[in-house]
């Protein structure tokens, strides 16, 4: 794995997931909703209704700036910095969701992308010279986005911990390809490609 891909990054998590037989399980007519008269499946169902979200996360300050080529690097390093200890907190969670799941499909999954997530922010940690994680203050979004991991790894099943990653799972790809479409040039390419 390059330090460039954010265990975030399209493909990594969904499509690992979708082999499980819980999830062949939830792409079953028992896991759809009637929108307009027609079943689909529940993911789609809600991203399709979060698409102001969506908007707003591609109107950012911060995306729009990743998409121009005009982000400042310091913002772009403070959030990387960001991204790579909320990487780290996130990883204890997997652990912690991990260690209580007696099922082997879902155990196993966990505990790969807890591996997963310790290559990619071990990797940056050495990049960055970061010694100790616990030394960088969060925003207080980032924060309780991490709070709210472990809140829900430590007590809820794990598959809601794993329900709970997927907005992240889904938003940063979906961000990149949209960044991507755009032909401008961009110094921060290698982050969304």
């Amino acid at each position: 794995m390059s330090a460039r891909k954010s265990p975030r990054h399209a493909g990594l998590f969904a499509h690992k997931l979708a082999e499980s037989a819980f999830c062949k399980y939830l792409a079953s007519r028992a896991c759809q909703v009637k929108v307009k008269g027609k079943l689909e499946p529940l993911s789609v169902y809600l991203w399709n209704s979060s698409r102001y979200q969506q908007q707003n996360s591609l109107k950012s300050k911060f995306i729009q700036g990743l998409q121009n080529g005009t982000l400042d690097p310091t913002d772009f390093g403070g959030f990387m910095v960001q991204d790579y200890v909320y990487c780290f907190r996130c990883k204890e969670s997997i652990d912690t969701a991990a260690g209580k799941e007696q099922d082997p499909t879902l155990k196993d999954f966990l505990e790969k992308r807890s591996e997963y997530y310790m290559k990619y922010y071990q990797e940056l940690f050495t990049s960055w010279h970061i010694i100790d994680p616990a030394g960088i203050a969060l925003s207080e979004a980032c924060d309780e986005y991490a709070a709210l991991d472990k809140e829900v790894a430590e007590t809820m099943i794990s598959l809601y911990f794993i329900v709970s990653m997927i907005p992240c799972a889904k938003l940063w790809p979906w961000l990149g390809q949209q960044i991507s479409s755009n032909p401008s040039v961009s110094i921060f390419s290698n982050t969304y490609d």
